[in-house]
């Protein structure tokens, strides 16, 4: 059976969909991307910039914290200023917390995910289990996902906006 595109209005059989992925030739792996290549995604991706092809997608999921340490150490300092001489039963100080333990974890200094109490197997968890522990601080948030005893919803906002934030892919959590 050749495998030809369906005609207007048609929709291709399951048996010619198989035959025609059997065509296909195979994808190369993605490549490993250079230093500079690195640091230029890196770049773009801190100026709200998407990767531009599958490598650089690839090599997203595996950078980790992605804002500059600059820009992560302003952010500690804005916060332990700012809020730390809260009492410790406001909403500010718990969310200020909830960012100071998820830079913390994202940085390998705590060995467990903020949110979910689950720890990585590597010292410093990549891009895609820091949006993963966000994506776990979201659903606890809106009732998806059962919350911690002991952790209200304002420590889990702060963790939640803090881990978008290291990824590129929320705002500064502390404005």
């Amino acid at each position: 059976m050749s495998a030809q595109p369906p005609r207007r209005g048609q929709m291709m059989s399951l048996e010619e969909l198989r035959a025609l992925a059997a065509q296909a030739p195979p994808s190369p792996p993605p490549r490993q991307l250079s230093p500079g290549e690195l640091e230029d995604l890196r770049a773009r991706l801190n100026r709200g910039e998407d990767p531009r092809d599958e490598n650089e997608h690839t090599a997203y999921y595996q950078l980790g914290i992605i804002r500059y340490e600059h820009d992560v150490d302003d952010l500690l300092a804005r916060v332990r200023n700012e809020a730390l001489n809260a009492s410790p039963e406001a909403s500010s100080r718990r969310y200020a917390e909830g960012i100071l333990d998820a830079v913390a974890w994202a940085r390998g200094e705590l060995r467990e995910g903020p949110a979910t109490n689950r720890a990585e197997g590597t010292p410093r968890p990549e891009t895609g289990p820091l949006s993963g522990e966000a994506a776990a601080a979201s659903q606890m948030l809106s009732g998806q996902r059962q919350i911690p005893a002991g952790v209200s919803t304002s420590y889990l906002s702060g963790v939640e906006s803090t881990l978008l934030w290291l990824v590129c892919t929320g705002p500064d959590p502390w404005t």
